[in-house]
Formats: structure tokens, C-alpha cells, sequence
């Protein structure tokens, strides 16, 4: 009876191995399908397969930081696609996002993926600024404006205050933006050099031919082993 509750635990096991890889993968795709502009049907298909994965699948919290990352990068690039620009989106959600993006990167204290996680948080609370300065010039009561007028600037702002995010780049990205608003270059730029400091599927190692911490004849071996041939 043991040995049959171990063999279902093993096979349980390998399905969520298995379906987090295929997540990793899809999560991937989706993003470079959104930033290349081509969000069709094929883009769609991607997006519903990896909500449908993440039902199956243990919390968000619990994946490897990689992973979070790039759940993270691909809900931030989702939320820019659906509303047409992140200043629709309430300054609050795009500061909370920006912070736990900051945050989950600095978890493995790799130093390139936090300073592009901060170059997008920096661009991130330029859009939120932008939207704020926005809501507060269509408020009718003068002493209200100036107000929130006040507490849209950087040293109110928590992203802005972090400790590598200078006022100066902020106020930076927040000029391009009012210059540029409604591009996404400055985005998802730094997006995806998040991306590409991460490690990528490896299912798209293992097409490549070459599986990190095997060689290139283990990776071959490997492949014809679970039938890629």
C-alpha cells in the first residue's frame, strides 16, 4: 500500500515538474510575442494556456525567483497591453507592481536584474506620476490640486525614494514620458533585459541543443531520452 502511495506521490510529483516547465516556457513566448506587437490569436492561445497552467499549479510564492520574475514581467506587460497605456491604471496598482518586481529581484541579490527591475520601476512610477498629474488637473477644487500636486512629486513617492532609484533618473523617465506618452520602448526595454538576465526555459535550452550544467553530448542524450527526436 506504502510503495503505491509513493509511486502516485512520484508521479504527482513529475506532473507539476513537467507543467512548470511548460509554464517557464509558455511565460516566455507570451512576452515576446506582446513586446514584438503580435497579441493575435496565437498570442491569446499562450496567455489561456499559461492562466490554465497556473491553476494547476502550486502558489506564484512558492516557484523559484525566476519565475516569479517573469509571472511578474508578463502580468506588468499584460496590464500595459489591455489598457492601451499604463496611465489608466491607477498610480497605486503600478507602484505596488513596480515595488514587488524590485523586491522579488533582489531576492537571489543578483546585481544586473535589480538594476533593470529598477530601470523598469523608474519608468513604471513616471506612468503612475503622469496618471496622477492627470486625475489631479481635471479636479476642480484649486486648494484640493494643489495638494495632490504636492504629493505626486518623487520624494512622496515610495518607488522613487528606493535606495537605487535617484530622483534625478526619476525625474529623467518622468520628462521622456510626458515627451513620449503612450510608447512603450522605455518599458519594455527594460523588461526584457530582465528577462535576459534570467535563465531561460529549458525547454528552449534543450532546443538549442545545449542544457545548462550539461554538455552539449549529455544534452543530446538527454533529449533523445525523454523524445524530442
Amino acid at each position: 500500500m506504502d510503495s503505491e502511495n509513493n509511486h502516485e506521490k512520484a508521479g504527482d510529483d513529475t506532473i507539476v515538474e513537467v507543467n512548470t516547465l511548460i509554464l517557464d516556457y509558455m511565460l516566455c513566448m507570451a512576452i515576446h510575442e506582446a513586446t514584438s506587437g503580435q497579441v493575435q490569436d496565437w498570442a491569446i492561445w499562450l496567455e489561456d494556456t499559461q492562466r490554465m497552467l497556473k491553476l494547476v499549479l502550486p502558489p506564484v510564492e512558492t516557484l523559484t525567483p525566476d519565475l516569479r520574475i517573469k509571472t511578474q514581467v508578463f502580468d506588468i506587460i499584460r496590464l500595459f497591453i489591455q489598457t492601451g497605456d499604463m496611465s489608466r491604471t491607477e498610480p497605486t496598482t503600478l507602484a505596488d507592481m513596480a515595488t514587488a518586481l524590485v523586491a522579488t529581484c533582489k531576492i537571489e541579490n543578483r546585481t544586473t536584474t535589480i538594476q533593470h527591475a529598477v530601470d523598469a520601476a523608474v519608468q513604471i512610477c513616471a506612468h503612475a506620476a503622469l496618471q496622477a498629474r492627470h486625475d489631479t488637473n481635471h479636479d476642480s477644487p484649486g486648494n484640493r490640486k494643489t495638494e495632490r500636486q504636492r504629493d505626486d512629486g518623487p520624494e512622496n513617492n515610495p518607488i522613487c525614494v528606493h535606495d537605487s532609484v535617484s530622483t534625478k533618473k526619476y525625474l529623467e523617465a518622468s520628462g521622456q514620458s510626458e515627451r513620449d506618452k503612450g510608447t512603450t520602448e522605455g518599458l519594455f526595454g527594460a523588461l526584457l533585459n530582465i528577462m535576459m538576465s534570467l535563465e531561460p526555459p529549458v525547454l528552449i535550452q534543450l532546443e538549442k541543443g545545449k542544457l545548462n550544467g550539461l554538455s552539449r553530448a549529455q544534452t543530446e542524450e538527454l533529449k533523445m531520452k525523454i523524445g524530442m527526436y
